[in-house]
């Protein structure tokens, strides 16, 4: 299932070559809906175009395109640079991602960099009317509205990446974000996000659980589960991380479920949600956590995450710690509240 679509523009998004026909190109037909939709689904868009950025970016701005794309890269390098930018912006992986172009020399570019990348091309209209088709592009575990809150939420990635830019180190950049995480227990109606949080995230996701809606709740027996959300000066981020915490009858809490959503990533998010849950064990009389760590092609994240809290090995799979022993600290840059 594919999470990001990067697009080319000339002879794919509009027939003719922008630096030869100018504002003359013709958009192809449909071009809107199919991004809408693919918006709806939970899909980004983004761009890819050998172009001159500022010319392109009003044209698009004019014909009421631009909004549906995310850290788009129009410039002179060379394509699979492009895309390697805007899968680091996005964090996305290359697995999840399809890129469509209408010349064969490109899409041979990226793929001979990037193999997991599903190819696409751009050339014939046709191809483009027949992607909303495209299993790989029919999710079936986005919420309504998901989809155009996520669009909304990296375009306030996009205004924090530019004003960042203004800061001599990323500290400071980050002290001046007013960054607030909010904590509190589940409730009723966040179920349906926490599932799609935990199901969509694969780098920061330690135990790689994946749920039915239908067997989620039966799953929780003498859990307790704690969503966070996260916000600053720039907007509201949402739900970006759940933790489930299981009682085993034992001294040890069980680590049933700890996922953070790759857009609060490198923000020290990980250090509070920790910060959090060794308080919650400690007040409950726990005296240290343990898990079994799912190894996937796509969490070393997260494993780095938990050898940096301290966690040790118990066996090939099982990882423990008592709680004076784990390392983590709420970053001075981010208020706690719980509610």
């Amino acid at each position: 299932m594919k999470k990001l679509l990067i697009w080319d523009l000339d002879g794919t998004i509009w027939n003719g070559t922008f630096v030869y026909d100018g504002t003359a190109v013709k958009i192809k037909p449909n071009i809107s809906h199919v991004l809408e939709t693919l918006v709806e689904r939970g899909i980004l868009n983004s761009i890819a175009s050998r172009n001159d950025k500022i010319t392109l970016t009003e044209f698009l701005k004019k014909n009421s395109l631009l909004d549906f794309f995310v850290f788009p890269q129009i410039s002179w390098d060379m394509k699979d640079v492009s895309v390697q930018r805007i899968l680091e912006k996005v964090n996305v992986l290359p697995m999840h991602t399809a890129f469509i172009d209408d010349d064969a020399f490109e899409r041979g570019l990226v793929a001979s960099r990037f193999p997991e990348i599903l190819m696409l091309d751009g050339s014939k209209e046709e191809n483009i009317a027949s992607l909303l088709d495209n299993e790989e592009f029919k999710p079936k575990d986005v919420r309504s509205g998901s989809g155009r809150a996520r669009l909304e939420a990296l375009h306030t990635q996009e205004q924090r990446d530019s004003e960042e830019s203004r800061f001599e180190n990323r500290t400071e950049f980050l002290k001046s974000c007013d960054m607030v995480c909010d904590v509190h227990r589940m409730r009723p109606d966040e179920t349906s996000r926490v599932i799609e949080l935990i199901n969509r995230t694969n780098q920061l996701n330690l135990t790689a659980n994946r749920y039915q809606p239908d067997e989620f709740e039966v799953s929780l027996e003498c859990c307790h589960v704690f969503v966070f959300s996260l916000k600053d000066r720039f907007g509201e981020y949402g739900i970006i991380g759940v933790v489930i915490l299981q009682e085993t009858g034992r001294s040890f809490i069980w680590i049933k479920d700890f996922v953070l959503s790759c857009r609060a990533m490198n923000r020290g998010i990980e250090q509070v949600m920790m910060s959090f849950v060794r308080r919650f064990a400690s007040i409950n009389k726990f005296r240290g956590m343990i898990f079994r760590l799912n190894r996937t092609p796509y969490n070393e994240s997260i494993q780095r995450v938990f050898n940096e809290f301290g966690f040790h090995p118990e066996g090939q799979y099982y990882f423990s710690q008592v709680l004076e022993k784990i390392n983590c600290k709420v970053p001075e840059w981010v208020k706690l509240v719980e509610s």
